[in-house]
């Protein structure tokens, strides 16, 4: 059983409103009426790491997390195994390893043999906050990998270079002192490092342009 509404009284031509016991509103339209749809307008952030402008010096990092030694861990004296990862801080852009289990008795080495991949937009200036690299080694007790607080994920270990110091050698291998809150060393880290002008890693020039014509060759030939 169907009723109209007043909506029809007013006017509005091919549209038919009607409800039907059980079935909650239908709307009906109208197959020789022209139904326009209003387009919405979609507003989003604009990245500055993928804006094609050819003044602005693109590249490519990479970072290969390869290992952590010598851990201290003073935060968890009960425990003989707490959880642990690295946090990498490339300009606005924050990774995560994933977390491995470290034997504070055994003072073990922790593998993680991961690579990070961070497009990157360098600024002329060394001291700028987007070239910065921040890295952060936290622990938390077993069981409590999954906590959101801080107060149970403890920053044990950090480093930072960056990004204008990697141009002058493109490739390098470190491993590096881990200082804690104190400023006391709190480990090492064994790190990997590539860096390439270009968005995607190609050529040795900030001023790279985009490779599609060679790209449409190579997949026809």
């Amino acid at each position: 059983m169907t009723s109209q509404t007043p909506f029809l009284a007013a006017g509005l031509p091919g549209l038919t409103f009607g409800m039907s016991l059980g079935r909650g509103l239908s709307i009906q339209l109208d197959p020789q009426e022209e139904v326009v749809i209003p387009e919405l307008e979609v507003q989003t952030e604009v990245d500055e790491c993928f804006i094609q402008n050819s003044n602005v010096p693109h590249a490519m990092l990479v970072i290969h997390i390869h290992a952590l030694h010598d851990l201290v861990v003073n935060s968890f004296d009960s425990s003989s195994e707490v959880i642990v990862y690295v946090s990498l801080d490339v300009g606005s852009v924050r990774k995560a390893t994933a977390q491995k289990t470290y034997h504070t008795k055994n003072n073990s080495t922790v593998i993680f043999n991961e690579v990070k991949y961070f497009p990157v937009v360098v600024n002329p200036s060394p001291k700028a906050d987007m070239n910065k690299i921040t890295i952060l080694v936290f622990a938390c007790k077993v069981g409590e990998e999954s906590a959101v607080t801080v107060s149970k994920h403890k920053m044990i270990g950090k480093y930072e270079t960056n990004i204008q110091k990697l141009l002058k050698v493109m490739v390098c291998k470190e491993e590096s002192s881990l200082l804690n809150k104190k400023g006391n060393i709190a480990g090492k880290i064994e790190l990997e490092y590539g860096i390439m002008y270009g968005s995607f890693g190609y050529g040795q020039s900030h001023q790279n342009s985009n490779l599609s014509t060679e790209t449409e060759k190579s997949i026809f030939h």
